[in-house]
């Protein structure tokens, strides 16, 4: 009798498991639904604040990860008035057709829109949830914004957009390189990023990490990181890495790793824009 009731006891759990993982499963099919049943309400909304000048100006001013892709108000106000042109109106019938694409994950939403004059725009918004606080209801929390004239260069622009997304990590990677190359770079890292000196546990470990970056520090100095995205991916040497995924649930988990030595890598783990770990394998 002992016996059965430990093998129930164990069918119980992983019942329980299998039931847990199925939650979450759904839970995440459900959000990632919901982020693509909002994708033609944002491009309809982004396409009427872009039909004037001035409400380029707003978008460009309340989302300034665009300044990625055009450094000024004016270089965007060039494009936006270029893509008037070519886009034209969003094809309403398009929502459900072959000219209007949404693909959502749990880092953002990217939405590729067409237009009546045959150009489309395309879009991409980091953690795209329509909550007030990011306005992404309305058009804000875009990290890159372009236009096509037709269908053959809308390829091209989906792949500029994939691109722009990496970039923007890269520049986040490049900017914690730097401060770990000094003892006070490194202890601000700290103050901004106190994930960084929590253990497993919880524990304060801020200490430890100093301790760890100053052994690492020698092998930083003096090192030149690729100057953008592209020029590290296109290396014909193996010297980037990337992962992304949703761990937990809803999270944004990227990790970037960049190959310090012949057999080393520095990577780094941001999760929610927060970095969390630094480490080197």
């Amino acid at each position: 009798m002992p016996r059965a009731k430990s093998r129930f006891h164990w069918l119980a759990w992983i019942a329980v498991l299998v039931v847990l993982a199925g939650v979450i499963i759904f839970s995440v099919v459900l959000r990632m639904a919901g982020k693509r049943g909002r994708a033609w309400p944002l491009a309809e909304a982004v396409s009427a604040r872009l039909a004037t000048d001035a409400g380029a100006r707003d978008l460009y001013a309340k989302n300034p990860a665009l300044a990625a892709t055009y450094p000024t108000e004016a270089s965007f106000l060039v494009a936006v008035q270029k893509g008037r042109q070519e886009v034209g109106a969003l094809v309403g019938a398009g929502r459900n057709g072959e000219g209007f694409q949404a693909d959502a994950d749990p880092m953002g939403l990217r939405i590729l829109a067409k237009g009546s004059g045959g150009g489309w725009m395309a879009m991409s918004l980091e953690q795209s949830d329509g909550t007030p606080a990011g306005h992404a209801a309305i058009g804000e929390g875009i990290t890159f914004l372009g236009f096509a004239p037709n269908d053959a260069a809308a390829e091209a622009l989906g792949d500029t957009m994939r691109e722009v997304g990496g970039q923007i990590l890269w520049v986040k990677y490049q900017a914690a390189f730097v401060a770990l190359q000094t003892e006070e770079g490194t202890r601000n890292l700290l103050q901004n990023h106190p994930a960084l000196g929590k253990g497993p546990k919880g524990e304060d470990q801020r200490q430890a990490f100093l301790d760890a970056m100053a052994k690492l520090r020698p092998d930083l100095q003096g090192r030149q990181l690729p100057t953008t995205w592209k020029e590290a991916v296109d290396s014909k040497d193996d010297v980037v890495q990337l992962y992304r995924r949703e761990l937990p649930p809803f999270s944004d988990r990227a990790s970037l790793g960049w190959k310090v030595s012949s057999d080393r890598w520095l990577k780094m783990t941001w999760n929610n824009g927060q970095l969390l770990r630094i480490s080197v394998e």
